[in-house]
């Protein structure tokens, strides 16, 4: 029992003297945020789901009952409520935890690098995305993606410009190559170009 108050009087100073508060998830301290607010440290940011809910009439369990889990959406570090290193995010398939759909990995210069697995690209953006540049692994070809004046261009291996659009309309149009929108104009262009 003395063990126990030591232990519990040890962790409760330290939040006071540090400023901090934390969750202990399957054991580990996680999710911390200081004083001031900021998240700190590794997080593992979660959505909780209803799985199930019981009403019973009888025993010393009557009354109705939920019971909950938790999807983990997203891990990796904060620093001052900043994402820093690599943070993997997860598919969340049905309410059931997913594989790995992507990476992101946040620059010390705040430009960011994003590896998407079910969608095959590998971009390079800075914070503003004013500048970006990268990769699309298409089944029949690789499309480059680079920032032309005011412009982001969709280009075949071979240079050969498949699409030329505003900035603000990059996720847009990034949805629409990977989702094979633009399949039959690729094809036409590696046609034209034999």
């Amino acid at each position: 029992m003395k063990k126990c108050l030591t232990i519990f009087l040890l962790l409760l100073t330290s939040n006071l003297l540090f400023g901090q508060v934390c969750d202990t998830i399957d054991g580990q301290i996680m999710n911390c945020a200081n004083s001031k607010g900021f998240k700190q440290g590794y997080w593992k940011e979660r959505r909780k789901i209803l799985y199930m809910s019981s009403d019973s009439d009888f025993g010393p369990e009557t009354g109705h009952k939920d019971y909950y889990r938790y999807l983990v959406l997203s891990e990796g570090n904060y620093s001052d409520s900043k994402k820093t290193g690599t943070w993997t995010y997860y598919i969340d398939f049905n309410n059931e935890q997913g594989e790995v759909e992507k990476q992101i990995t946040y620059l010390d210069n705040g430009n960011c690098i994003e590896e998407h697995f079910n969608y095959r690209y590998r971009i390079e953006y800075n914070a503003d995305t004013s500048i970006v540049s990268g990769q699309v692994y298409l089944k029949h070809d690789t499309v480059q993606i680079k920032t032309l004046e005011q412009n982001i261009v969709f280009m075949t291996s071979t240079g050969v410009e498949i699409l030329s659009f505003a900035k603000n309309e990059f996720q847009y149009e990034l949805f629409k190559l990977v989702n094979g929108i633009y399949n039959r104009e690729i094809f036409l262009i590696k046609q034209n170009a034999r």
